[in-house]
């Protein structure tokens, strides 16, 4: 009788893979054994996908453009206004909401970034002044440490050489924060952001754009069209999410679409109560 269970070797192409198997296995001595095959001293290791350093702004605005926009449509249907007051105020809304949101992530991030800069300023001068050992040695018994093995470990900490460690080390462990290791990282988020609202919210608008340029002027079939477009983009950046955070693909994808569903379908409903108390439901 064969053992079904698989080795975390088996069918692994790279030392790499050889430890994600031990780590998805749980086996414990594979992994040490892996991790000390190698002659380095250091390794860098990548937790998360591709795109995971800016899996924030990627989804906050994708998802942010897709739900603007469509409740812009959905409110354009539910008013029975034209097709081209949906285009007009689609892309109006995409441009300028993409821009805001852009320039707001990057003024929020950049605001973040200078905050922890002169925080981590601010725990040198507790270094200097011999306060940091006991403000973060007390941290650090809260946490489970023994009063002497906090001391111990801010005596070694606090000594020069690991200055720069130190003034990292103080910020993270009082204030529960690190400083970004890269100063363009703002105007990245920002940049992320931009491009996510515009990629992601424009795709409900394009159906409007190909059906007038073909001269389908049913302005309900449109609608209908785009709101399909509406949910495969939320899928789609569903997806996106769970690739990039490793998480199950299908349950993130599901979530994305529901929750951008009941935005847009509220957007539908108020355009459509407004005109049907101020407008009487005709037609523009």
């Amino acid at each position: 009788m064969t053992d079904s269970t698989a080795s975390p070797t088996e069918g692994a192409t790279s030392r790499t893979d050889v430890a994600i198997r031990a780590f998805e296995s749980g086996d414990a001595g594979a992994s040490k054994a892996v991790h000390d095959s190698t002659n380095v001293t250091a390794a860098t290791e990548n937790h998360g996908g591709l795109g995971s350093d800016f899996v924030k702004s990627l989804i906050f605005g994708g998802l942010d453009g897709v739900i603007t926009t469509f409740s812009t449509i959905a409110s354009v249907a539910g008013g029975q206004l034209s097709i081209e007051t949906a285009i007009v105020l689609g892309f109006a809304n995409l441009i300028g909401d993409a821009i805001a949101m852009g320039a707001g992530d990057y003024l929020s991030s950049l605001a973040e970034f200078q905050f922890l800069l002169k925080e981590k300023e601010r725990g040198g001068k507790m270094l200097e002044a011999g306060t940091a050992k006991t403000t973060v040695a007390a941290a650090l018994t809260a946490k489970g440490l023994r009063a002497e093995d906090a001391a111990e470990l801010m005596a070694i900490v606090s000594k020069p050489q690991y200055r720069e460690f130190a003034e990292e080390f103080v910020l993270t462990e009082e204030l529960g924060q690190e400083v970004p290791d890269d100063p363009l990282g703002p105007a990245k988020d920002g940049a992320v952001t931009m491009i996510s609202f515009l990629v992601f919210g424009s795709l409900p608008l394009w159906v409007y754009v190909i059906t007038w340029g073909v001269g389908y002027n049913n302005s309900g079939g449109s609608f209908g069209i785009s709101a399909a477009a509406c949910a495969m983009s939320l899928f789609s950046l569903g997806w996106l999410q769970g690739t990039i955070t490793r998480q199950p693909r299908f349950k993130s994808a599901a979530f994305m679409t529901i929750n951008g569903s009941l935005a847009s379908a509220a957007a539908y409903f108020l355009g459509w109560a407004i005109m049907q108390a101020i407008g009487n439901g005709e037609s523009c």
